[in-house]
């Protein structure tokens, strides 16, 4: 119970730095960022945990090697969910615009002109590729989008884990 409790109450503290960050100002490299504040936050409670744990911080103190693990495993697992699923809560994706803009026309449904008057490139697409550009994933050079290295790699992850599912390679 007390791996649960601590790795869960570092994810929270992180998570509650974050928000505080993004109340104060929200960062222009939103990725970048949260992958600072979770892992120096991760470092730091472990770091605390071990001090009190030495100078007799109690029963709920993690004793053993292996219980450290188990904290920083259950942090780990919490934290990249977390940084998955970050990209939806950032902007929506294209699919749940799609659903709500459907949803928003009610039971008589959405003409298809009109849908596509309301849901174009620049509400889709071109967001995105600012992502992109933003997180230097990719670079604008004469006039054409160029992936990073850090781009490439991404891409090369992506690529990698949908053939492992049997997925296309497309879109």
């Amino acid at each position: 119970m007390k791996i649960f409790l601590l790795g869960t109450s570092c994810f929270l503290l992180a998570f509650i730095i974050q928000w505080l960050i993004w109340k104060i100002r929200l960062p222009k490299r939103q990725a970048k960022t949260l992958l600072q504040i979770f892992f120096a936050t991760g470092i730091v409670f472990l770091c605390a945990l071990g001090f009190l744990s030495a100078n007799g911080g109690g029963d709920l103190m993690p004793k053993t090697v292996s219980e450290y693990l188990h904290i920083s495993l259950l942090f780990l697992v919490l934290t990249l969910s977390y940084l998955n699923t970050y990209p939806g809560l950032e902007a929506d994706s294209p699919s749940l615009v799609i659903v709500m803009t459907i949803h928003k026309a009610g039971d008589q449904g959405l003409p298809v002109n009109e849908f596509y008057q309301i849901l174009n490139d620049d509400l889709l697409v071109k967001p995105r590729i600012r992502d992109l550009l933003t997180d230097h994933m990719a670079v604008l050079k004469e006039g054409r989008y160029c992936l990073t290295p850090k781009g490439k790699l991404m891409a090369q992850l992506f690529g990698f884990y949908r053939s492992l599912l049997g997925a296309s390679k497309g879109g």
